[in-house]
């Protein structure tokens, strides 16, 4: 009988020994998992207590519910606002609409011979040019014309003209080369259409400083090497122009655009001269035809948008 009892009291003892031990592990879990979801919230342990801890306790508060309704929306939210951003910036550019005015350039040519044939009209041309006189040719499909100098306005070849008759006694004609000022309405993308608008301003701009720079040569206020860096600038500037306008037309079948990357790349063939070899004779030359040569090709302009 006492040996039974013993042996229940080591029984209970083993036993109760057993359940403190599972407690104690209990305790000893919680204290951890405690401690990681602690660390979890700060930066070391995010990944745990985002991936496994917090969703676990959010699952038995019932706020795993809540907070997905939340994100739901907060993506929803989102992705409209980036939808709206990606169709927005992927949209093609509005067009607009304006009027472009581009001014008239009436011009005055001092002609020495008219040929209808153009190999007699290129001997009289060469001979100008010796002489310094532009030797440009121009044929009006009518007959070919050699012109020796050109000038903006009536009163500055009328002058000339008569100098020419009394210092050289050689007769000479005015050619008037007329045209109009032209409006012409402009649909298109708005980088497009400021373009165009500098463009209407920016054509003259040739015209204006080959004459300048011709006058101030022969009166020898500029030096050779000035007279050439003048014109390559006119010829940058025009390159420039034209690639643009080269660009815009690949993108359109408007026909402004087109009109427009042809002066250009007429202006550029004119003033693709740079030759420090020549005479200052040569050179004057050049820049007189150069001059004569950008007139033409602005009046043609104007008669494409008629």
């Amino acid at each position: 009988m006492r040996y039974s009892r013993m042996d229940q009291d080591n029984a209970y003892k083993k036993t109760s020994g057993t359940g403190n031990k599972g407690a104690i592990a209990i305790v000893i879990i919680i204290a951890v998992v405690a401690v990681v979801y602690l660390i979890g919230a700060a930066k070391v342990g995010g990944f745990i207590s985002d991936k496994v801890i917090t969703p676990v306790i959010a699952y038995f508060t019932g706020e795993d519910t809540v907070n997905n309704k939340q994100n739901d929306a907060q993506e929803s939210s989102l992705s409209s606002a980036d939808n709206a951003a990606y169709e927005q910036s992927t949209a093609p550019a509005l067009p607009m609409k304006r009027e472009v005015s581009f001014e008239e350039n009436p011009s005055y040519f001092l002609q020495i011979g008219v040929f209808e044939d153009r190999n007699n009209a290129a001997t009289l041309a060469d001979e100008m040019k010796i002489k310094g006189c532009a030797g440009y040719i121009y044929n009006d499909s009518e007959k070919y014309r050699v012109f020796i100098s050109g000038y903006s306005n009536k009163n500055d070849a009328e002058n000339v003209q008569q100098r020419i008759l009394t210092d050289y006694e050689m007769d000479t004609k005015i050619y008037e080369l007329s045209n109009t000022s032209t409006k012409v309405s402009v649909e298109t993308e708005e980088n497009v259409l400021a373009a165009i608008e500098e463009a209407s301003q920016d054509m003259l701009l040739y015209l204006k400083n080959a004459i300048s720079i011709s006058q101030k040569f022969d009166k020898q206020e500029l030096e050779k090497e000035d007279v050439l860096k003048e014109i390559e600038n006119l010829y940058n500037l025009a390159s420039a122009k034209k690639n643009t306008f080269y660009e815009y037309s690949q993108r359109t079948d408007n026909s402004l655009i087109a009109a427009v990357y042809k002066y250009y790349d007429s202006i550029c063939t004119i003033f693709a001269f740079s030759d420090s070899d020549k005479s200052d004779t040569e050179l004057s030359a050049d820049v007189k035809s150069a001059y004569i040569a950008s007139c033409i090709a602005y009046s043609d302009f104007l008669g494409s948008l008629q």
